[in-house]
């Protein structure tokens, strides 16, 4: 199975809190709930997400990554150390909201860190033509060479998987 997790649910409402920072716990236990049903039924699960919550505390800690050099809603969650610190608070608040339920996850096949990656290309830097701009990764890149650009991509989501492999790995 294959469960995009950000999408708001009949089922447990949505999975960022509403009312303030972090996760709904009635999500979570609906999420828990779903992982023994997997669970009990010999199946395996992919758990994806589209990206941080709209209207969540995670979004806004990555939006104040924002500048003149990065701006773009995904290029700011990508690329700025401020929405590499979103992404961890939000996989390290959802794993640990689950051990805490005691959700089965040796059911989770795999944690899909975004379902689809891709930047804005009509945003910031990638729109830029002179100058520099340093990511989370802390290398400099300049946006006069389009090779740099494309390194700028590149390097970016590599940087930003490897975190947050390690944080996965730390909790799983």
């Amino acid at each position: 199975l294959r469960l995009l997790l950000d999408d708001c649910s009949a089922a447990w409402g949505c999975l960022a809190s509403q009312d303030g920072p972090g996760l709904n716990p009635a999500a979570l236990d609906g999420l828990a709930a779903f992982l023994r049903l997997v669970q009990q039924n010999d199946l395996v699960v992919l758990l994806a997400s589209a990206g941080l919550p709209e209207n969540s505390s995670y979004a806004d800690m990555a939006r104040q990554g924002g500048s003149e050099w990065i701006s773009g809603e995904r290029n700011l969650q990508l690329l700025t150390p401020q929405g590499l610190q979103a992404y961890r608070s939000y996989w390290g608040d959802l794993l640990s909201g689950l051990s805490t339920r005691q959700a089965p996850l040796e059911v989770v096949l795999g944690w899909q860190l975004l379902s689809e990656a891709w930047y804005q290309g009509d945003q910031p830097p990638f729109t830029l033509e002179v100058g520099e701009v340093t990511p989370a990764n802390g290398q400099s890149y300049d946006l006069t060479d389009p090779q740099q650009k494309q390194a700028l991509a590149v390097d970016g989501l590599r940087h930003f998987s490897a975190e947050l492999r390690q944080l996965i790995l730390s909790l799983d």
